[in-house]
C-alpha cells in the first residue's frame, strides 16, 4: 500500500524531521519529496506511534485508535504532502475528542504543516482583513 510509511521513512522522519511537543503526543513532521527522493504521492501520510508506557496492549491500541481517528480528517486537509509521526503517551486517554483536537491541530501549525488563519488571509492577498 503507497500511502503507509516505511520503516525507512519513519527512521529518517524521525532523524530529520521537525518537531513539536504537546502535553500527551509529540510530533514528527517532514515535507514530502524533499533531497532528490522519488516524487511524493499526491496524499499526506501518518502514523501513530504508542510509547512503551502504557500499561497495557488494550490500553495502548485504544490511544492509538483515538488519535488516528481524531488526526484522520486533519491530515485529509493538507495541500502539501507530509509524512507525520505522532508519538502518544498515555495521558491521551484523559483527554475527550475536542481535548484532542486542538492539541494536535496546535502541533500541525506549530510544525509549520497546517495553514493558520494569518497564513490563509495572506494567501488570498489580506481580502477577508480589507472587507
Amino acid at each position: 500500500m503507497p500511502d503507509k510509511l516505511r520503516e525507512s521513512d519513519i527512521r529518517t522522519l524521525l532523524r530529520e524531521g521537525r518537531r513539536s511537543y504537546g502535553p500527551w503526543a509529540v510530533l514528527y513532521a517532514r515535507r514530502r519529496g524533499a533531497k532528490g527522493e522519488a516524487a511524493p504521492g499526491p496524499r499526506s501520510r501518518f502514523t501513530v506511534f504508542a510509547s512503551g508506557k502504557f500499561p497495557n496492549a488494550v490500553k495502548r491500541n485504544r490511544a492509538r485508535r483515538v488519535v488516528r481517528e481524531t488526526c484522520r480528517p486533519l491530515v485529509a486537509g493538507l495541500r502539501a504532502p507530509w509524512d507525520l509521526l505522532f508519538r502518544i503517551r498515555p495521558e491521551v486517554l484523559e483527554a475527550d475528542f475536542p481535548e484532542r483536537r486542538r492539541v494536535l491541530e496546535r502541533l500541525l501549525r506549530e510544525a509549520g504543516v497546517m495553514e493558520t488563519e494569518g497564513d490563509r488571509d495572506a494567501a488570498r492577498g489580506g481580502r477577508e482583513a480589507r472587507r
